[in-house]
This record gives structure tokens, sequence and C-alpha cells, in this order.
């Protein structure tokens, strides 16, 4: 679970979280991104392993802009060391704290998920003060933090010896057909789009209204009191608070659109929560979201 608020946060408010890069010329030194945990404290290499989902050897192509607070850093994939990736650019997004060089390869720990709404998985570094690069056969480090591989020969096999054992996160980076995740979750709700709001080129916050429940229980909460343990966001975009409905969607959607919302039940405190950052919407006017409304017989019509 150590990981799993910054996976969702990743997505949602990617758009606010990260100044713009700066324009790149040929072998131009640019600012690294940053998707830092500042509260973990990463006094280790085995440490920072732990902490990534996806860690790979990759070559910097370039950084452009995202929106005014946000740059994408793309990166050439080279090695897979978890073999989780079928993408072989990489999308890192973030803020500066270290150099880049247009061609250097460097190691990268990373922490990443798939949602409906970007076209690619987004990435963020675990710790942006921490870069190993490869120059000449040998292993450079910004700044000077080694975590004390300063003398390490065969930094490959150190690697593939950590994740043979384990060491590293399995949440974020799970695949799974929307029809499975439609078939596990215990909540599904059929809404129509009824506002949108563009943050960026790929995401909109949208309002919207419960058309349907098509799994779960038939009655929605009116409200939930401030003391209630379950966030004031978590309620919204579950679609339990009166005061608005709202919910991540891709940039494209248009009012009256219909789309397809799938949760889960937290066991540990009874409340429901988005399925998982990769299934949690579906257009209804899909082809997965045709199949599954083919399956349910709606609770409320």
């Amino acid at each position: 679970m150590k990981i799993k608020l910054l996976l969702l946060l990743s997505f949602l408010l990617i758009f606010t979280l990260f100044p713009a890069c700066t324009p790149q010329t040929n072998l131009t030194e640019a600012l690294a991104p940053d998707l830092s945990m500042p509260s973990v404290d990463i006094d280790s290499f085995e440490t920072l392993c732990s902490y990534s989902n996806t860690i790979v050897k990759a070559s910097y192509i370039d950084c452009e802009p995202f929106e005014d607070s946000t740059s994408v850093y793309r990166f050439r994939l080279e090695k897979d060391y978890i073999g989780n990736l079928d993408e072989k650019t990489l999308h890192v997004y973030g803020t500066g704290g270290s150099v880049l060089i247009p061609g250097k390869s460097y190691w990268l720990f990373l922490t990443g998920t798939r949602s409906p709404v970007y076209p690619h998985t987004v990435f963020g570094r675990i710790q942006n003060h921490f870069l190993m690069g490869e120059a000449n056969g040998q292993l450079t480090f910004y700044g000077g933090n080694t975590l004390g591989l300063q003398d390490l020969e065969d930094i490959d096999g150190y690697i593939e010896q950590i994740v043979a054992a384990g060491g590293y996160s399995t949440e974020g980076m799970d695949s799974q057909p929307p029809e499975e995740a439609a078939r596990n979750a215990d909540r599904i709700l059929l809404v129509t789009v009824t506002e949108t709001t563009p943050k960026n080129k790929y995401l909109a916050v949208c309002s919207y209204e419960i058309e349907k429940v098509l799994k779960g229980p038939e009655t929605l909460p009116s409200s939930l009191s401030s003391e209630d343990s379950l966030s004031k966001d978590v309620r919204l975009a579950a679609g339990t608070d009166i005061e608005e409905y709202f919910i991540p969607a891709p940039a494209d959607t248009k009012v009256g659109d219909k789309l397809l919302l799938l949760f889960r039940l937290n066991p540990d405190n009874g409340h429901y929560e988005i399925y998982s950052t990769e299934n949690y919407l579906i257009s209804a006017d899909s082809k997965e979201g045709k199949a599954l409304l083919s399956d349910f017989t709606p609770i409320n019509k």
C-alpha cells in the first residue's frame, strides 16, 4: 500500500504538480523529472528499488512542456529489469533537480501507473536526488550521491539480483482487462456527463449525474458527515456526496457522453473507492462498454 496514493495522484493531479522544462538544443543539459517521495527516507539503493514498480536503463531523448506547470521527459528503453513494460518510449513527468544529456543512458527508478486518460503510462522518479548514468562504460552520479554504488563493477547483475529476490514494488502496474475488472468490481454506475473542464491535452474533470446502478447496492448515500473517515475527494469521485459528482476523464469527453464507473469496496472502512487507476472509467459507447452494458441488468431504471 506504500505507493498507492502516490500512483493515484500521479495521474489525477499531474497537471498541477510540476513546472515546465526548458527548451532543448543539441547536448543541452536539461532538468530531470521529479515525482520524489519526500516523506520516505531513501537511505540505500535497496530501499530505492523497493519503492520502484519500474526499473529500467534508458537513453534520454528530449523534454517538452506539457502545460504551464508540467513537463514530460522522454526516454528510449534499453533494458527493462522487472519486465512489465510494453512501451519502448517512456514518458516521465516531473520537475528539475538534476542534469540530463540527450543520448546518454541512465538507470531510472520509477513509479508508473496506467489510466484510461493518458495514452501512455505515466511515470515519475521515486527520488530526484539520485541519478545514475553511464559514460564511456563507467557509472556517473549526479551531485555525488552514489548510495554506495561507486565501486560496484556489475550494476546490471546487482539490479537483477535485487529483482529476482522480489526487492521491488508490485503496486500500480498490474494490467487487467476491462471485462475482468467489471466482474470483480463491487459497484458499477452508468453516468451521464453534465459538465467538462479541460485540464490538459489528455485530461478533463467532468461532473456527472448517475443514470443507473448496474452493479452493487441500489441505495446511493445522499451525504456523508464531515467526520467520516473517507476523504472528500474520494467521496466525490465515488458519487456519494451531494455537493458535486466529478471524475477525471479523457479531454475529448463531451457533455451528454455516457460513462461506466467502476468501484471496489474497501473492506477496512466499508467505503467505495475507484476500482483501480487503470480500470475505473469505460466509455459506454466503446466496444468494451457496449459489451458490459449487455451483461448487466440495471438495478434502478
